[in-house]
């Protein structure tokens, strides 16, 4: 597995913190549950949503743009080093 760490993302990372911080921050809110619940016992236990279920469509149409961008630009890097 590979992690990459990107300061700078998106311009949008702080929007997208304020909405992860208004949803979880009300413990009844029905916004907050659209978390699935994986459990694969002595293994690990996992809570994931999608990012579409979860933001605002505005938020995450300009996240999927930072992740493209992303995308290409790890992809332009690892072609650069294997046929440079």
């Amino acid at each position: 597995m590979s992690l990459i760490i990107v300061d700078q993302f998106s311009k949008t990372s702080s929007k997208l913190r304020g909405h992860f911080e208004k949803i979880t921050k009300d413990d009844h809110s029905p916004d907050r549950f659209v978390w699935d619940f994986w459990n694969k016992p002595g293994r690990y236990v996992h809570l994931r949503t999608p990012a579409v279920r979860f933001f605002p469509e505005p938020l995450f149409k300009k996240l999927k743009v930072s992740s493209s961008r992303l995308e290409r630009s790890t992809s332009d890097a690892a072609h650069s080093r294997h046929c440079g």
